[in-house]
């Protein structure tokens, strides 16, 4: 038993090559739309990201600051606070005032500035009352 195993092969005509060249420029540019599109919307979701992580980073700071005022209703010191991290800068302010059914009455104010390629500001307003059985938040208002 002998087995022969043959093969041919001809030659491309140039016909045939000039559709192989344009099958590999078409597939060829193509793939590139194809890259040039997946580094644009990636571009995008990455702006988008730096953006939300700079609006909470202002809005923790914002909140920070309205915190540390706060502690002023417990030491008896002045509403107020400021201070910078790495992740940017807050400031608070707030008045209070003594009502007629003896609580004591507060707003304050609080701004944070987060750092970075898309710094943002938020700001929180909190209002409330103190008494000796603590401290009650009435309305807090956020910036965001």
């Amino acid at each position: 038993m002998r087995s022969s195993i043959s093969s041919s092969c001809r030659a491309l005509t140039d016909a045939e090559r000039g559709y192989a060249l344009l099958s590999a420029l078409a597939i060829a540019v193509l793939f590139f739309g194809l890259i040039t599109l997946v580094l644009w919307e990636s571009t995008i979701r990455h702006r988008a990201a730096q953006s939300f992580r700079a609006r909470i980073q202002a809005q923790a700071l914002a909140e920070n600051a309205a915190e540390l005022a706060a502690r002023g209703l417990a030491d008896g010191s002045a509403l107020s606070a400021s201070a910078e991290t790495d992740a940017g800068t807050m400031a608070a302010t707030g008045t209070a005032s003594i009502g007629l059914d003896g609580k004591t009455y507060f707003e304050i104010n609080a701004e944070g500035v987060a750092r970075g390629p898309n710094g943002m500001v938020a700001t929180v307003t909190v209002t409330g009352y103190a008494n000796v059985s603590g401290v009650t938040i009435t309305s807090s208002k956020h910036s965001q």
